[in-house]
Order: C-alpha cells, then sequence, then structure tokens
C-alpha cells in the first residue's frame, strides 16, 4: 500500500510540473508605429512572442494600403524589402517565392538561414512561427523592423520602427 501512495504521489507531482511548465508566462514585446510614409510597405506593428521549446512567433501589421505583390520576389535585387532586426546579428527578411510568402531567418552575414513559410491572417498581417538560433537573446536583445519601398517617382521610403527590448525565451 506504501508503495501505491508514494507511485501515485510521484505521478501526480510529475503532472503537475508539466501542467506548470506548459502554461508559465511567454515572454513578448512589440511595437507600434505611425501612418507615416508613402506605398505599400508602411509597418504599422510589429510583435514577438515567445513560446515553448525554444520558437516564436513573429508578426508584422502593415498599414491599409499594403500589397502581398509589393513584397520582393526571392533573389530580387530591387530596392524593396521588409526586414526585422531581431538582434545585433540576427534578422529576418520576406520574401514572394512559389505562390506564397516566405521568411529568411539568420546570420545573413554568414552562410545561413532557415527559410520559413508565413501565413496572412489578414490582408495586412504576416505571422511566422520560427525557431529561434541558440545565441539569440540569452539576455533579452533589441529589436527593429524596417521597410524599404521605391515610388513611381523612383523616390524611396524608408520605414523604420522604434527599437523595442525582447525579453529572452
Amino acid at each position: 500500500m506504501r508503495g501505491q501512495a508514494s507511485r501515485t504521489l510521484a505521478i501526480t507531482v510529475a503532472a503537475i510540473v508539466i501542467t506548470l511548465a506548459s502554461v508559465a508566462p511567454a515572454t513578448a514585446g512589440s511595437r507600434s508605429d505611425p501612418n507615416d510614409v508613402n506605398g505599400r510597405l508602411d509597418i504599422r506593428w510589429v510583435g514577438i512572442h515567445n513560446e515553448p521549446h525554444g520558437w516564436a512567433r513573429l508578426t508584422l501589421m502593415f498599414y491599409d494600403n499594403f500589397r502581398r505583390r509589393a513584397l520582393p520576389k526571392a533573389h530580387c535585387s530591387c530596392a524593396r524589402r521588409v526586414r526585422v532586426d531581431l538582434d545585433r546579428y540576427v534578422d529576418g527578411f520576406y520574401y514572394r517565392a512559389n505562390g506564397g510568402i516566405r521568411f529568411s531567418y539568420g546570420d545573413h552575414g554568414s552562410s545561413c538561414c532557415d527559410v520559413y513559410k508565413v501565413e496572412r491572417t489578414s490582408r495586412t498581417v504576416l505571422v511566422v512561427r520560427y525557431r529561434v538560433l541558440a545565441d539569440e537573446g540569452r539576455t533579452g536583445h533589441r529589436v527593429r523592423a524596417r521597410s524599404d519601398f521605391v515610388l513611381a517617382d523612383g523616390t524611396v521610403e524608408i520605414d523604420r520602427t522604434e527599437p523595442f527590448y525582447q525579453p529572452p525565451p
């Protein structure tokens, strides 16, 4: 009887620990940006939510004049781009490929990167889940989004969000 009670107690404690670990508060950071540039890539909001097991969810929202076709195609040497600096060395770029939107994530100054499929939850919102690199965010980091868009007259509009602190995972 005593062995049965000890085993039941051990299973109960293990279940409680697993449950508490799965509902531990996740960390998140975000920044709004004013409607301040012309063009189709004016950023409205950027946010990151750290998820369990080394994953993060990055959400990027544009103003209503956003069009998917404004994003550059893969390997485009055009002056259009949408980039999120995720820490000192790691960033991500959005581009169009294979009929959808992709997110290239990693240290683009080295031989990298991981590519993830982007989900459009609405016409102006892009959401991507990515596995956080091991060296990213150990002590938290500053995040900033940026877009570059060339207008019909050749003017380049650059939109930069103010940086925000992303707590460590």
